[in-house]
């Protein structure tokens, strides 16, 4: 989940130059959407290409045209189950891969 994740936020920095974080909320509320799927990781590549993708261009282009892209950008999710975009870190991220998350 996280490798999707940090891909995801490896093409951002390339194209735009902000850096993305993924709230662990985030991480966990896709995790228990593919929990339920049989599909599995197509079910979080999915997510990623046709939800969180889409969600974040929009709000980047926003920025770009305000002129107010800030160098990192935090995704993280509502109540609600919407994306939410904020500018700088803080909170809580949840386990890297290298703290043992895995892609799911």
């Amino acid at each position: 989940m996280r490798i999707k994740l940090d891909r995801l936020s490896r093409s951002f920095l390339e194209s735009g130059g902000s850096s993305l974080t993924f709230s662990g909320d985030l991480v966990a509320h896709v995790a228990g959407q593919c929990r339920v799927s049989d599909a599995g990781a197509r079910h979080i590549d999915g997510i990623v290409q046709h939800r969180i993708f889409p969600e974040l261009s929009g709000d980047l282009a926003d920025r770009i045209a305000r002129g107010v892209l800030p160098p990192l950008l935090r995704v993280g999710i509502r109540e609600d189950g919407r994306l939410e975009v904020l500018s700088g870190g803080g909170g809580e991220e949840g386990p890297s891969p290298e703290e043992g998350e895995t892609d799911r």
